[in-house]
């Protein structure tokens, strides 16, 4: 769940991803869907904009 938006990728606060697959060491990438689309982003795990 994001904790805080992405405007530039159009992800809403408190919109809820899904992780597709673990990255290097510390990523992951996580897919959100997004009206009628999908974004899909690599994330820190440590990052604490998403729960």
């Amino acid at each position: 769940m994001l904790l805080e938006p992405i405007p530039e990728q159009h992800l809403l606060r408190a919109q809820v991803g899904s992780i597709v697959e673990k990255l290097d060491p510390g990523y992951m990438e996580v897919e959100f869907f997004v009206v009628d689309d999908y974004v899909t982003l690599a994330i820190a795990e440590d990052l604490r904009s998403i729960i």
